[in-house]
């Protein structure tokens, strides 16, 4: 779900080799390398800022903490880094990052020519680019200039998403799991504060804290106060208790994002029944290979069953799945270096579920009874599903 970026990221940036060490990298850049050779490329180049750099934290750890960078990869040799900002910046990039050595996107119009190098019989090297849409047009404009002599670019942001992204190695599945235990605990606190009679902007600041002591690199967190038909941020401290009450929460740890939307509610709630019908049968019937189509057509017959049982008349029965606003059509994404990866929306035909991917998945529902989100990440497999992520305090907020 896209929300505010914050202005000040906090938290620990250092390189976590418990969790992520070198070996993990190598496998990573051998991988990279495979699709090199087989599209012919004599490197990589890729951007990313701040607000998305996924395949630069995927390769260097590295996650832009204000500006942006530049890495550049070759069929040999370690990644080179371009961090856009002066070389006092350099000592705290490195302890963030696996590389050894790290250089200023100041010096970009001598460095990249020294490393982009044609292969013997050529002029001119073939390079893959990344990221290069999201630039700002004076960095576009400089870094092409460079590399225009010495190189042609291919586009290959949808190829790499593809090839890097859909499978999760299994230390990634791992951090993903240390992020959504931190999402819960955080949830835990909201709920906690909710009960004790807090209003909905100091739960929203437990669960912020709890977040924050946890050393989270980003956290994004917004909240309902109209009963769940809007979420926003709480940027104003507003001394204020609603019952239901909806909240969605994200983080990054260690590179990698968890996510979860939930609702709580004092008294029995249809709204938010009937959502968890969904995503229990969207959770159930995950599997490798399935459409946007047919994992749609799972959660609208569990809506309707969920209807069925408590509305009488057909009217009542309609309204009661109306989809909430914010879920619209789209079910959810791929979730990992990046919060949203490719998207899964209703009417995808094609095969969007793919054997060890990561999936958030959304379900919600607004009509004339109330408003209610709900979600899971889950692991996929052709063996079996994990689920990584799913909020028990659903329904148990006392008002």
């Amino acid at each position: 779900m896209r929300t505010m970026h914050p202005v000040l990221m906090t938290g620990v940036n250092e390189w976590n080799e418990d969790w992520l060490p070198r070996d993990e990298y190598f496998g990573r850049l051998s991988a990279l390398r495979q699709i090199m050779k087989a599209r012919g490329w004599d490197g990589v180049i890729i951007h990313g800022d701040c607000d998305r750099c996924p395949i630069i934290t995927y390769l260097t750890n590295y996650y832009p903490i204000s500006r942006w960078s530049l890495v550049y990869v070759g069929l040999e040799g370690e990644p080179r880094l371009l961090v856009a900002g002066g070389t006092r910046d350099i000592p705290a990039a490195v302890d963030q990052s696996n590389l050894r050595e790290m250089s200023s996107y100041g010096n970009s119009d001598t460095l990249l020519p020294e490393w982009v190098k044609a292969p013997p019989g050529r002029n001119r090297a073939l390079l893959g680019s990344y990221g290069f849409g999201t630039m700002r047009p004076p960095i576009y404009k400089n870094i092409t200039g460079i590399l225009e002599p010495i190189a042609d670019l291919e586009e290959a942001d949808a190829l790499l998403d593809a090839a890097l992204f859909q499978r999760k190695r299994s230390r990634e599945v791992e951090v993903i799991g240390q992020a959504s235990g931190i999402v819960q605990r955080s949830l835990d606190a909201f709920a906690a504060a909710f009960r004790s009679g807090s209003t909905v902007t100091e739960a929203a600041i437990a669960a912020e804290r709890t977040a924050r002591l946890a050393a989270v690199q980003d956290v994004r967190l917004l909240v309902s106060f109209d009963g769940g038909s809007t979420l926003q941020p709480f940027f104003q401290m507003k001394p204020v208790r609603h019952d239901p009450v909806v909240v969605y929460l994200a983080l990054r740890y260690c590179g990698y994002w968890s996510e979860a939307m939930t609702t709580l509610s004092s008294k029995p709630h249809a709204a938010l029944t009937i959502a968890n019908a969904e995503l229990d049968a969207m959770i159930d019937g995950l599997k490798p290979d399935l459409s946007g189509v047919a994992l749609t057509q799972l959660g609208e017959r569990a809506r309707g069953r969920a209807a069925l049982s408590r509305y009488k008349t057909m009217k009542d029965r309609i309204a009661a799945v109306l989809h909430h606003p914010i879920v619209k059509d789209r079910i959810g994404y791929g979730i990992g270096v990046a919060l949203e990866e490719a998207q899964i929306m209703r009417g995808d035909a094609g095969p969007v579920i793919h054997d060890g991917g990561v999936y958030t998945l959304h379900a919600g529902v607004s009509n004339n009874d109330g408003a209610a989100l709900t979600s899971a990440i889950v692991h996929v497999t052709a063996s079996g599903n994990r689920v990584l992520c799913r909020d028990t305090n659903a329904g148990s907020g006392k008002a």
